[in-house]
């Protein structure tokens, strides 16, 4: 098994109010998917470090309340 510790990008937005501020929340993840870590980061990154990013536009205001979460591909956030 291969424990490597990925770190992940999760942004909570609102596609029904646009102009409320996104959430921003890193996690640090195993290959299986256990969360050993979950920081909520102040503004949006600036630098691509992130293995994967995940996005929620439900308005929904913590990751717990989220039902459904989209993997987004070739985010500019993300590592090439």
């Amino acid at each position: 098994m291969n424990d490597e510790i990925r770190k992940v990008l999760v942004i909570l937005s609102n596609r029904f109010t646009p102009l409320k501020p996104a959430k921003y929340i890193e996690l640090d993840c195993k290959s299986d998917g256990t969360i050993l870590k979950e920081t909520t980061l102040k503004r949006a990154p600036k630098k691509p470090i992130y293995d994967e990013v995940w996005e929620n536009d439900d308005g929904k205001t913590s990751l717990d309340s989220c039902t459904r979460i989209k993997k987004k591909y070739n985010h500019p956030l993300q590592k090439r």
